[in-house]
């Protein structure tokens, strides 16, 4: 097709040519009678050359005048002197003629050219974009029908373009009237850019395209037919839903996530409102979870969880939600519940876990492990309105069966103790009276065995309700604004007990305490941490400040600023359950710290989970370039501590040494110093 119009252009050229060589034989015959000017011939042939060569009037004028003048000189020489002036003056008339039609058919000639080469120039680049396109483009008219195609159409569809097929065969059946809509919108003026959408192949599998339609008008400025650019998004798609499940899901048994379920619940709770109904919620926990893995390994460990997870999704109503909130904590959404319906729920769950062990190959030998369970529960809106308080109260409840015989269950009780409104009242009352104890884990110096530091730990004695578990009650504190007088005498009763530990001889160690974000934003926190150093003659440097990961420094300048104001104080800071955020490493941008503690996620199976044993590596390793001494916590296992002393980590803490110890208990520890 190219070749024949490119031979049609020389053509058209060379008759041009061939037009303008007797355009001025011509005028001379007319002028002069039956002179034959060959000349002039002569003279129009190198014009007509510049016009083709170089596309403007001014070339061919500028030869023109050249070749011009000569032809003057030649005709008064020829002419003689008798005759010069007549000669001159019809050459003069000639010239007048000629040139004026020369000019004028030169002019529209180059402009007829120029606009030839710009609808070539367009048509190359339209063939260009339609025929190398990587994505589909077809043309319809206004009936709906395809009526051209270019190659990738095939590629995405499967059908050839010749075969231009009925536009209903490309759309399912669901999505035929949205689609014949548009294309009337079209037609009307309107476009339509990465619009998303299903198609179907040839093959009849259907595909995520993203399409973008726009008219095609015509000469008379009428829309006649669509353009339609269609790109096939299926792998695209295919990996935000694998990524959307990913952030959803947990990936060891299958269940949404905390996120996802937070989510789901607010959404259960808005429908509840709408209808004027309940929901129940019930938070389960695995008693003896850490026997089984310590017993049968994590591999086991995990296999449970499995079966475990599979058991509660058959104890599902259809419109029941469960999701795996951490290691071994499940929680389930039962809409339109109440507290009957709730425990008749709970006993449905309790029964298939009990009557159905967790079969599993343990040493290509198959056993029934069992497993021991709590459960909490609480109703919106009869217990709370709000979200976390429903999952507080939940937990709270689910804390409470821990205490009981296994397999407990309880529904909230707003008069119990783990009632948030309750609880804050007795922890004030604790904290004044003598009820509250510190608590000391030993760290460890991985190289010589030593014990080379303690982390202070809170611990609650209720004198009617017995222990009350950490989260439970420092939550509490955190969110009343209650966690400043805790932490005051946490701070108070360690460096008191650092002191006493000095008069009576034992060699000092660093002692660890545990820092929220809420007392790091109090504008007395570092007026009140002197105060306590000052009173209890405490060294500062032997003074450690852990704060958690997820405090995310990036947005708490005034956090970063308390916490250079405790440096140069002298005390030392730590960056606790490292890896289990998101911020760690800008942290580190921020905040020069001393130590850093990884995560426990990371170490309890550090010793069959490669991924895990590389994240710690490489943490060791960057704390290393920026001089931060490393401690890792949860140490359970021999093995544990093995990989981590080839890994040259620094520190170790855990059960595998000492759990925390009362003091009494740890003034034996400072004597012995040395853990074998």
């Amino acid at each position: 097709m190219k070749g024949l119009e490119n031979v049609m252009h020389r053509f058209f050229k060379i008759l041009i040519l061939i037009l303008l060589l007797l355009l001025p034989l011509s005028l001379d015959i007319l002028i002069f009678g039956e002179r034959t000017q060959l000349f002039w011939g002569l003279y129009a042939l190198p014009v007509a050359f510049t016009i083709m060569l170089y596309p403007s009037w001014k070339y061919a004028i500028g030869i023109g005048v050249i070749f011009s003048t000569l032809k003057y000189a030649l005709e008064i020489a020829q002419a003689g002197s008798h005759s010069a002036i007549p000669n001159l003056a019809n050459l003069v008339v000639s010239s007048i003629i000629g040139w004026g039609l020369l000019i004028i058919f030169t002019y529209y000639l180059i402009n007829f050219q120029r606009s030839q080469d710009r609808l070539r120039r367009k048509k190359d680049e339209y063939e260009s974009i339609f025929l190398y396109n990587q994505d589909s483009i077809h043309i319809l008219d206004q009936e709906g029908k395809i009526v051209d195609a270019n190659p990738a159409f095939e590629h995405v569809f499967g059908w050839n373009q010749h075969e231009l097929v009925d536009m209903s065969k490309l759309i399912p059946e669901h999505l035929q009237e949205e689609s014949a809509q548009m294309a009337q919108e079209v037609l009307q003026g309107k476009t339509f850019t990465d619009y998303e959408s299903k198609r179907i192949r040839k093959d009849g599998v259907t595909i995520d395209v993203s399409i973008s339609f726009s008219p095609i008008f015509s000469e008379e400025g009428m829309i006649k037919r669509i353009f339609v650019l269609t790109r096939d998004i299926s792998e695209r798609k295919r990996m935000e839903r694998s990524l959307n499940h990913l952030a959803n899901h947990d990936q060891l048994t299958g269940l949404p996530n905390r996120r996802h379920f937070n989510r789901k619940l607010q959404e259960e709770m808005e429908v509840a409102d709408y209808h004027g109904s309940s929901l129940g919620v019930i938070v389960l926990d695995l008693d003896n979870f850490k026997e089984i893995n310590d017993t049968y390994g994590h591999g086991v460990g995990d296999e449970v969880l499995i079966q475990v997870a599979n058991k509660i999704s058959t104890c599902l109503t259809d419109d029941g939600f469960a999701a795996r909130l951490s290691g071994d904590e499940f929680a389930v959404i039962f809409p339109e519940s109440n507290i009957e319906l709730i425990t008749k729920h709970a006993e449905m769950i309790s029964n298939k876990l009990e009557n159905e062990p967790c079969n599993i190959m343990v040493d290509s030998i198959r056993i029934d492990v069992e497993v021991t369970w709590s459960m909490g529960a609480s109703i919106y809106p009869d217990h709370t309105k709000d979200m976390s308080e429903l999952l507080r109260y939940a937990d709270g409840s689910l804390y409470k069966a821990k205490t009981q015989e296994k397999n407990a269950f309880i529904v909230y009780d707003p008069n119990d103790i783990y009632n948030p409104r309750n609880l804050v009242k007795s922890l004030e009352y604790a904290i004044n009276h003598d009820e509250l104890t510190l608590n000391y884990q030993p760290q460890i110096d991985s190289s010589s065995h030593q014990l080379v530091g303690l982390e202070a730990l809170v611990r609650w004695i209720h004198p009617r309700h017995g222990f009350i578990m950490p989260d439970q009650f420092i939550t509490v504190a955190e969110e009343t604004g209650l966690i400043h007088h805790l932490g005051e005498w946490v701070l108070r009763e360690a460096c008191h007990q650092w002191k006493q530990w000095e008069i009576e001889g034992y060699k000092p160690v660093p002692i660890a305490i545990n820092i929220s974000l809420e007392q790091l934003k109090s504008s007395d926190f570092i007026d009140q941490t002197r105060k306590v150093i000052e009173e209890t003659e405490m060294d500062p440097h032997y003074l450690i400040f852990e704060i958690t990961e997820s405090i995310e420094l990036k947005d708490a300048t005034e956090a970063v600023q308390q916490l250079d104001a405790i440096q140069a104080m002298g005390i030392q800071l730590a960056l606790d359950d490292f890896g289990k955020g998101y911020s760690s490493l800008l942290e580190f941008k921020l905040v020069t710290f001393n130590k850093v503690k990884i995560d426990r996620g990371f170490i309890s199976d550090i010793t069959n989970n490669h991924k895990s044993q590389m994240i710690v590596k490489t943490i060791i390793e960057l704390a290393k370039n920026l001089d931060i001494d490393i401690i890792a916590e949860g140490i359970e296992e021999i093995e544990q501590c093995k990989i981590l002393e080839s890994f040259n980590c620094h520190m170790m803490q855990g059960y595998y040494f000492d759990k925390p110890l009362s003091p009494t208990d740890i003034e034996d520890r400072l004597e012995k110093r040395i853990y074998q």
